[in-house]
This record gives structure tokens, C-alpha cells and sequence, in this order.
């Protein structure tokens, strides 16, 4: 009889640490990449700190059946007509956060492929950029829209914003959650 219950409290304690832990699969998801019919895609500001500033894209699953998103959204900072538009670099991590998975024995660790459950599912990434200051107004651009398109989707989304872009726009993976930020 004791062993019993040890089998139901073992598969209890399964049953509740599965619900705890994100939806984050390996590498090699076994549910089908997200499509861009799929998803709604929104930003808000990230939270900045000296001249850094950037913007929290969510994606949420608004379809009935499950998906996933692994790897750098593609993100294209466009100016007006006087300016070229700017790809953002692919970068793990920034000075706001990102992706710093990493393991002192091995180095990096894989980038996450973050399973979005149907209705509602959500994973995020950042766009970083260092923004101008007072005193350096000069030669910079502002930048008044940007197109994110996801990991694996068929059209970009156009977001509409306002950013002073010095240098270094950068997005970063796809996380779970919607912060921007996981390790």
C-alpha cells in the first residue's frame, strides 16, 4: 500500500512541476512553426537606462492550434524617404537583456524554441538601439516605423514608433514570456 502511494505522489509532484515550468522546447520542437496568420505582433517601450533604449515585441498565438518560434525575428528600422531603412544586427543579448543562456562548461547554450499553446500563447524578443542624446542630435535619424517580421513567417508586421537611432540597432531571439529577457 505504501508504494502505492509514493507511485501517486510521485506522479503528482510531475503533474504540478509541468504545469510550473514555461513552454520552452529544445531545439527540435515538435510542434510546427508559427505562421504569420497566426500571430498578433505588438510592441511596447522597453524599459531604458542611459542612452539605450529599445522596444519589447510580443507575438501571441491567436490561432486554435499550437506553434513555435525559434531563432531572430528580422527587424528593419525605416526612416523617410531622405533616409535608408536599417537592418538590426542579430545579437544574443544587449545591454537591456535578450537571451544570455549560457553554461560556464559548454559556452552558449542553444537559443530557446518557445512553444506558443493555442489561444493566446505568448513569447517576445527586443529591439535595442543606442538613442541619441541632447548634445548629439546631429546626424542622427528618426527612425518612425519598423518592421518585425518573425522567425519563420511568410510577412513582416509594421510597427509604428518613434526612435532616435544613433548606432547599433539589434534584435534579439525569441524568449518565452513577454519581457524580452530570458536565460
Amino acid at each position: 500500500m505504501k508504494a502505492h502511494h509514493l507511485g501517486v505522489v510521485a506522479l503528482t509532484v510531475v503533474a504540478l512541476a509541468t504545469v510550473a515550468i514555461p513552454v520552452v522546447a529544445s531545439e527540435a520542437s515538435t510542434v510546427a512553426p508559427c505562421t504569420s496568420a497566426q500571430l498578433v505582433i505588438t510592441d511596447v517601450a522597453a524599459p531604458g537606462a542611459a542612452v539605450s533604449a529599445g522596444e519589447v515585441v510580443e507575438y501571441h498565438n491567436r490561432s486554435g492550434v499550437a506553434c513555435s518560434l525559434h531563432g531572430y525575428p528580422t527587424v528593419v528600422m525605416l526612416g523617410d524617404a531622405a533616409h535608408r531603412a536599417l537592418l538590426a544586427r542579430d545579437e544574443r543579448n544587449g545591454y537591456l537583456g535578450g537571451w544570455s543562456g549560457y553554461s560556464s562548461k559548454s559556452g552558449p547554450t542553444p537559443l530557446p524554441t518557445v512553444d506558443l499553446r493555442a489561444h493566446g500563447g505568448v513569447a517576445s524578443s527586443l529591439i535595442q538601439w543606442v538613442g541619441c542624446s541632447t548634445g548629439q542630435q546631429r546626424g542622427c535619424v528618426i527612425y518612425h516605423d519598423w518592421w518585425v517580421e518573425p522567425p519563420d513567417a511568410t510577412r513582416p508586421v509594421d510597427l509604428r514608433g518613434t526612435a532616435l537611432v544613433l548606432r547599433y540597432p539589434s534584435a534579439n531571439p525569441v524568449v518565452p514570456g513577454n519581457s524580452g529577457i530570458a536565460s
